[in-house]
C-alpha cells in the first residue's frame, strides 16, 4: 500500500510545480523598482542618508530603474520635505541635466491624536 500511495505522489509531483505567470508586472517602469522592498528597507534605516545608500546599493537589488534608457540603473536620491509635523520623502531620479522625474513618494503623518500614518505612493505615470 504503502509503495502504491509513493508512486502516485511522484507521478502528481510534476503537476504542482508548474509556475503561474507572474501578474503583478505591469510592463511599466515601475516594474523595476518594488514598493515594498523600498517601505521595508525604510522602516529599517536609522537615517535618509542610509535609506538612500542601500536603496541604491547594488548588493539590494531593489532598485533597477532605468529611466534615462543609458543601459544603467539609475540613481535615486531622496529629496526631504517638511509641513507642520508631517514629513514627505521623495525619491527623484535626474534623467537629463535639467530634468527630474519623481519616483514615489514616503510620507508621515501626524493626526491629532499623535497617531502616525505611513505610506508609499508610486508616481502614476510608473506604476499605472
Amino acid at each position: 500500500m504503502f509503495c502504491i500511495v509513493a508512486v502516485f505522489c511522484f507521478f502528481s509531483l510534476p503537476a504542482f510545480s508548474q509556475a503561474a505567470k507572474d501578474t503583478s508586472l505591469l510592463g511599466l517602469p515601475g516594474d523595476n523598482l518594488d514598493l515594498y522592498s523600498v517601505m521595508t528597507l525604510f522602516q529599517k534605516s536609522k537615517t535618509i542618508e542610509d535609506f538612500q545608500k542601500e536603496l541604491n546599493d547594488e548588493k539590494t537589488g531593489i532598485n533597477n530603474l532605468d529611466l534615462d534608457s543609458n543601459q544603467k540603473v539609475d540613481f535615486i536620491k531622496v529629496v526631504t520635505k517638511k509641513k507642520d509635523e508631517d514629513y514627505t520623502f521623495i525619491m527623484q531620479v535626474d534623467v537629463s541635466k535639467t530634468k527630474t522625474q519623481d519616483v514615489a513618494s514616503i510620507i508621515i503623518e501626524k493626526d491629532k491624536n499623535q497617531k502616525i500614518t505611513l505610506k508609499i505612493v508610486g508616481n502614476k505615470d510608473l506604476y499605472g
